[in-house]
Parts: structure tokens; sequence; C-alpha cells
């Protein structure tokens, strides 16, 4: 598991290299991120709050990180295993409720299961994305 120093290490990296060509021009950024994808993706996230229209977060860690509000509407969606021996879900609505203070259409979808992607899960954010 990822430690809030070297998430914020490879974060700063990133987006040191990577600046220029964070210039986005779609018309809607679908951002999706994994365990420590979607840990890296919270990273981008508390330092460049508009770099995507809709951040889906799988089973992120709380590394207490600050958000600040986006300049434009965006809605996040926050998935959390019931079972994970990984991540709390205490821990996964903690994140949530920063993450509502900076973006309040945050959604929390806990789930039946552990640290794994199972095929409800899927389904949700299908449904989600729709929505």
């Amino acid at each position: 598991m990822c430690h809030r120093k070297n998430i914020n290490i490879q974060l700063e990296m990133y987006i040191f290299f990577a600046s220029d060509s964070l210039e986005i021009t779609a018309s809607e950024i679908v951002a999706i991120g994994y365990s420590n994808g979607a840990n890296f993706l919270q990273g981008i996230l508390s330092q460049r709050p508009d770099f995507a229209d809709q951040v889906i977060l799988l089973h992120p860690s709380d590394f207490q990180l600050d958000f600040t509000p986006s300049s434009k509407p965006k809605r996040l969606l926050v998935t959390a295993g019931s079972l994970d021996t990984l991540v709390s879900p205490g821990a996964s609505m903690q994140l949530v409720k920063r993450l509502q203070s900076a973006f309040p259409e945050t959604q929390l979808e806990l789930l039946d299961g552990g640290h794994g992607v199972s095929d409800a899960e899927i389904e949700k954010v299908k449904k989600w994305l729709n929505a």
C-alpha cells in the first residue's frame, strides 16, 4: 500500500513532467482509477480539481488530502467494499465527507465484498455514468 509521502512525491513528479500535456481540450473527461490508481487520481484531484468532469474512485485509500472546489460542477463516485481488509468502510466515508466539502456531487457506493471489483460494482458504475 502507498503511503501519503510516496503518493505526494509521485504526484509532484507527474505534474512537473506532464504539466504541458495536462492541457486537455476534450468536451468531457471521465477519470477512473482502481486502488492505487484511485489514490493517484485523488492526488491529482487535490492539485488540479478541474482536470476531469467526472471522477470514479474504486476502492481508494484515505490519505487525508485537502481538496478545493472546482470552478465547474463535477460528479464523483467512490466505491468501497464492506468487507475490504485494505481500506475500511469508515475510512472511505471520511474521504467522501472531505470530497463532498469541495465537490457536493460526490456519492459513496458501499458494496458487499472486499477490495476487488465485482460484476455488480461494474453495473453500479455504468448506471451512475448514465444517470
